[in-house]
């Protein structure tokens, strides 16, 4: 069966960092209401009167000429003052630490790069992802992100070439760079964690209860002819490795030469599936399971021959949920697991072309979207029972990226509009707004939430799927 990759889309390498915010640039005019002319309270950068008229962060007595009026303000206040001749800025550089906030992850595919955005009581702001800097024919992507309680992320950075002349092109992996990845620092190249394989991109990642962290490698190699003449006109060879991680140290746990993994879960230490694909005839389509010592191939399960498992999530080591699709992608279902039982999901009414490709889980609430069909609906279950949302203010256009589901039962989604118009949602029990975000043309391929209401595991699959 045809591996799904892309691999002669032009991923660039290259981060260029995003404007910073800033936190507001002085103009040196004394234009404050005083406390006594009964105006709102309007603060400029540079607070160069002597008059206390700051409600947020201020001193008591506001009686310097220079600005120290912000709620992230420090203990000196070393700005220049107005009459120094200096240019003003603040001393203030970090924004205000927000209780629960939400991280982006953007593939700005019309700039080439791959970028990151945090929110902040001052805006988004943009985060560095670290790359290697690789140009053409050598490309890189990002690959999955695992965000675990809002506070400690993994992924990596994935390196391939590509060549392409006169109607043939050839594409092979070449390599991939860990990042981790925790609010207070950013998103950091992990140069001690060993790589996992030789010029292997990573494709799944997954931690067990324990903390053990969980990867999938891939080496692959494509090739397209110009289609004259009899097939194959088009060749995808892989081999994957499973590793589970000792520390920093990558152990081998499953060497799988022709398969490819589409689908890993990993919902306790003594137990564990993976969905493998086979590529160019070599061997079957099988469901592994994985015992805390040893993974063993099984048949996979009655309805889902002739296809593959393209997501799970699991709530608990035996319950969960998968998403399933054909080898021509015609059919797609969503299946309840219990134990060893999976049990296909029935469509909520108003729901029946919403076919899900992912669906994220915690505690009593569920969503699921179909990121390969736009509209405007979705699965959402409260209280153990299924019912099809729709959002009023989106259109048939909107599509489904990816999504992120909050303790207190709250779903934030990234979207797109028209393909090209990023969009971001958040959803509540009975409601459901649009968040601002900065204006352009990116794919904001997914979201995560950071501090207060973050679930314990936030997942967002690699784009090469």
């Amino acid at each position: 069966m045809k591996h799904f990759l892309l691999v002669f889309l032009f991923l660039v390498a290259g981060l260029i960092l995003a404007t910073m915010l800033s936190c507001g640039e002085p103009d040196g005019a004394q234009d404050d209401p005083s406390a006594s002319s009964g105006q709102a309270s309007a603060d400029d950068a540079a607070d160069d009167e002597v008059v206390d008229d700051d409600a947020a962060g201020d001193d008591a007595a506001d009686d310097d000429l220079t600005d120290d009026d912000s709620s992230n303000d420090d203990a000196a206040d070393d700005d220049p003052s107005a009459s120094s001749g200096l240019a003003q800025t603040d001393d203030d550089t970090s924004p205000p630490v927000m209780s629960s906030r939400l991280l982006l992850v953007i593939d700005d595919y019309n700039n080439n790069r791959i970028r990151s955005l945090i929110q902040t009581e001052s805006g988004w702001q943009a985060l560095p992802v670290p790359q290697q800097g690789s140009s053409r024919p050598y490309w890189e992507y990002l690959g999955p992100v695992l965000m675990l309680n809002g506070s400690q992320g993994y992924s990596a950075v994935n390196a391939y070439t590509s060549t392409g002349k006169k109607g043939f092109g050839m594409g092979i992996s070449i390599g991939h760079s860990w990042l981790s990845f925790d609010p207070e620092n950013g998103w950091q190249t992990d140069k001690g964690r060993a790589p996992a394989g030789l010029k292997t991109n990573i494709t799944q990642l997954q931690t067990a209860d324990d903390g053990t962290l969980w990867a999938v490698s891939e080496k692959w190699f494509s090739e397209v002819d110009s289609g004259i003449g009899p097939g194959p006109h088009q060749w995808f060879l892989t081999h994957d490795w499973i590793f589970r991680y000792d520390g920093n140290q990558a152990v081998l746990s499953l060497d799988l030469p022709h398969k490819s993994v589409t689908a890993l879960a990993m919902p306790s230490q003594n137990s564990g599936l993976a969905w493998t694909d086979i590529n160019m005839g070599w061997g079957a389509d099988a469901l592994w399971s994985y015992d805390g010592q040893d993974w063993v191939a099984g048949a996979v399960p009655a309805g889902l021959e002739g296809g593959a498992v393209g997501w799970f999530w699991f709530t608990s080591a035996d319950h969960g949920y998968a998403t399933w699709y054909s080898s021509d992608w015609s059919v797609r279902r969503f299946y309840e697991i219990n134990g060893g039982d999976w049990t296909e999901m029935t469509a909520p009414a108003g729901c029946e072309e919403v076919r899900p490709t992912q669906g994220f889980a915690i505690d009593g609430y569920a969503i699921a979207i179909d990121t390969l069909h736009a509209s405007p609906s979705f699965w959402e279950m409260r209280d153990n029972e299924w019912q099809c949302r729709t959002l009023d203010f989106a259109s048939d256009e909107w599509e489904w990226n990816h999504a992120v589901v909050t303790t207190d039962h709250r779903a934030y989604v990234a979207m797109a509009e028209s393909s090209v118009f990023p969009k971001l949602v958040e959803i509540g029990a009975d409601s459901a707004s649009e968040i601002a975000l900065p204006e352009g043309q990116y794919f904001l391929a997914g979201v995560h939430v950071l501090g207060d209401y973050a679930p314990p595991v936030s997942y967002e699959p690699s784009r090469q799927y």
